[in-house]
């Protein structure tokens, strides 16, 4: 039925400047329910400051085991490498000697209630141990990401260097049906082949 139309999921961000507000089709929204259909760890490592531009990664990886190294990015050089042994995702090796430079990071796919399409939610580093708290509990109770309803929130905080930022909550609020899992399943088969 799409007749050669590649299909985009809409994007969601973790706001800047401690904002408590997520953007869903250009409308404020404090609360989001959703399904997280699909995830997976994101490692990035850039080898120049941010500068405003749209500059690729030096280094991505898009299952946090091997990265693609890009050797000549103009001429489309690549090298795969693996994380384990990669001196940039050692503690101490970002430019304040205190974390990563290669920044962890996970992918959240969420299939918002009323939408078709999942959106795609980046977490940032600041964020991905509540995920991994909140997949933890969820664990201890039986029960994966993707057979709950979750209940997505951000909270205002600020870092010890006194940056303010947002920072995700999530909630569990009921266990999906039977009918939803299957459905949910078949949204993640289609995500995968995207």
């Amino acid at each position: 039925q799409l007749n050669g139309i590649k299909l985009e999921l809409p994007q969601l961000k973790i706001p800047s400047a401690g904002s408590i507000f997520f953007e869903v089709d250009e409308e404020p929204v404090k609360e989001l329910q959703g399904v997280i259909v699909v995830h997976g760890p994101r490692h990035v490592y850039f080898d120049k400051e941010f500068e405003g531009d749209a500059t690729p990664p030096k280094c991505s990886s898009r299952d946090g085991i091997q990265g693609v190294w890009n050797v000549d990015a103009e001429a489309g050089e690549v090298e795969v490498k693996s994380c384990a042994d990669c001196p940039y995702s050692a503690f101490g090796s970002d430019k304040n000697g205190r974390g990563k430079a290669c920044k962890e990071k996970h992918q959240l796919y969420i299939l918002l209630n009323g939408k078709p399409l999942p959106f795609s939610l980046m977490l940032p580093v600041s964020s991905v141990g509540v995920l991994n708290a909140y997949a933890t509990s969820l664990f201890n109770k039986g029960k994966f990401l993707n057979e709950v309803l979750t209940s997505f929130t951000l909270e205002k905080t600020t870092n010890k260097t006194g940056i303010v930022y947002s920072k995700i909550v999530m909630k569990k609020v009921r266990d999906l049906t039977e009918d939803e899992l299957v459905a949910c399943a078949k949204v993640a088969e289609t995500v995968k082949k995207l």
